[in-house]
């Protein structure tokens, strides 16, 4: 089981498919970038559930949410990160986090909510989601878990 390390180490290859790919379709650099640091955090994403490097930086990205939420008062935004919070924190290791179905169910449910609330920009946030995906399916690989 290689650390984070290793993960965004092996996460190199489909980076560099991702980049390849967005700059011969004519994507743009910019989608290829952002594409390409979602796959990164996908391959530590399943993580989140051990004391880790990627747990500081979920939590850290959380609380900035939070208190973003916070100080625009926006009380639905607030809830669902303590949500998300507590439900992180009460996951043990190589469970939930560690199936490729709750991935792709997370990825749909974000499909479907931009779908319903900003329905313009639905492909940019399928080829952003597909790209974290491949980053999570790197890690479940080098991890030995079965993706079916």
């Amino acid at each position: 089981m290689p650390g984070y390390r290793g993960h965004l180490g092996a996460a190199c290859i489909p980076v560099v498919l991702l980049l390849w790919l967005f700059l011969s379709l004519g994507l743009g650099m910019r989608e290829g970038l952002l594409s390409s640091l979602l796959c990164f955090l996908g391959a530590i994403a399943p993580d989140i559930d051990t004391r880790s490097r990627a747990r500081q930086l979920f939590f850290t990205l959380l609380l900035g949410a939070w208190l973003f939420a916070l100080f625009t008062r926006s009380w639905m935004i607030f809830l669902v990160v303590l949500v998300i919070a507590f439900f992180v924190l009460q996951q043990r290791h190589r469970r939930l986090f560690h199936r490729f179905w709750f991935w792709v169910l997370l990825a749909a449910f974000i499909l479907c909510a931009t779908w319903q609330t900003v329905p313009g920009h639905f492909f940019e946030v399928f080829i952003l989601t597909s790209s974290f995906l491949i980053g999570v399916i790197s890690h479940l690989y080098l991890d030995g878990c079965r993706l079916f």
